[in-house]
């Protein structure tokens, strides 16, 4: 619970997660004497990096698979990719990392977007921004 907590999960998550009531995870995840105990902390942070470490060999397993599996002409790719995103996904929020999918487009929209807004105030400041 303390794990999960930790990565973020709220506690209905983790009553779902665990099948344990929210009052039971509330209970265990808002107690003091846990969130004070150095070796529950130590514990918890031992099983966050066993997990990045496990995620990690999963993600390049499914890459090399992946790459056998082109090779070889017998590729089921969707299961492959959905293997890799799930290693990548949760490799990235046991590093506290966004996992959002930016495209190249959404940027180079937002660029623009910013350039256009900062043109019109320099317009109405009387500003010359050449």
């Amino acid at each position: 619970m303390m794990v999960l907590s930790e990565l973020g999960y709220t506690p209905f998550a983790i009553s779902k997660l665990m099948n344990r009531s929210n009052h039971t995870v509330k209970k265990y995840t808002d107690a003091e004497e846990y969130r004070n105990d150095r070796e529950v902390h130590r514990m918890v942070r031992e099983i966050i990096e066993k997990e990045h470490a496990e995620l990690t060999i999963l993600g390049a397993k499914a890459r090399a698979r992946l790459s056998e599996l082109l090779d070889e002409g017998k590729t089921k790719p969707r299961e492959t990719g959905f293997i890799m995103d799930k290693c990548f996904t949760e490799r990235r929020l046991l590093e506290g990392q966004s996992t959002v999918n930016v495209s190249y487009n959404e940027i180079e929209q937002s660029i623009e977007e910013l350039v256009r807004e900062r043109k019109t105030l320099e317009s109405e400041l009387g500003i010359d921004g050449e």
